[in-house]
């Protein structure tokens, strides 16, 4: 069984979990389909730049891509909710894990998995404001 066959394959065909495949520093390498049909940008659009770009003003204030980076480095794991910046401008509500891997030759990567959780919360503030009637 070769693992790495199987990465590939929920690579590109993940249609939920979008996936950001980056550097220890947060360079962005390679986004998968699902990132593209969420969020509009494309590898092209993104490979060399830090992720940071996709963080809304706010949460770039207050450090959160750093400390997701330091967080994945240091304990092989990180996990967030937040707003992600997509290709128009929009702020869309995301869950996302972040998961520190080696490759084969022993080069550490950061692989990003995020979920569009933008409906939901639309939803939930629509169902929080009925209540408040």
């Amino acid at each position: 069984m070769n693992k790495a066959d199987f990465f590939e394959s929920y690579f590109n065909n993940a249609q939920v979990n979008a996936i950001i495949i980056m550097d220890t520093n947060g360079m962005i390498l390679e986004v998968n389909s699902a990132f593209t049909s969420n969020f509009g940008y494309t590898t092209g659009d993104l490979e060399g730049k830090n992720f940071r770009e996709l963080f809304n003003a706010t949460d770039k204030n207050r450090s959160m891509p750093e400390f997701e980076l330091e967080n994945t480095v240091k304990y092989g794991q990180a996990n967030d909710e937040s707003f992600l910046v997509d290709k128009n401008g929009d702020e869309i509500w995301c869950s996302g894990e972040a998961i520190l891997v080696s490759d084969a030759q022993g080069e550490t990567y950061i692989v990003k998995d995020v979920i569009n959780l933008q409906s939901k919360k639309q939803v939930n503030l629509f169902l929080n404001s009925t209540e408040n009637c």
